[in-house]
């Protein structure tokens, strides 16, 4: 008789509620504080920083959803996603502040 062997394998990916949780909200939160934020640094003139937030919201929330879907480890989506937070709420706070 032969011995059957487990060939269960462990889930793609880990923790669904909270990764639904990062690619909705996490995702959007971040895609707008980095679209607002992004208009300080780019070489872009004072009228186009109306309009450059509305073009690059969706490029960042495409972005950051492929990259919140696709990689396994879900800490590593929410240090990115609290990174990315953190940094632009930074210089956006610097540049209201005059700091």
């Amino acid at each position: 008789m032969t011995s059957k062997r487990s060939t269960a394998r462990p889930p793609l990916f880990t923790a669904p509620f909270s990764r639904t949780i990062a690619c909705t909200l996490g995702v959007l939160i971040t895609s707008v504080i980095v679209g607002a934020g992004a208009t300080l640094y780019l070489p872009i003139n004072e009228i186009d920083r109306i309009g450059m937030p509305a073009v690059l919201f969706p490029l960042i929330w495409l972005g950051l959803l492929f990259f919140a879907t696709m990689t396994r480890n879900i800490r590593t989506v929410w240090l990115w996603l609290t990174g990315l937070c953190t940094l632009h709420t930074v210089l956006i706070y610097w540049h209201l502040t005059g700091a």
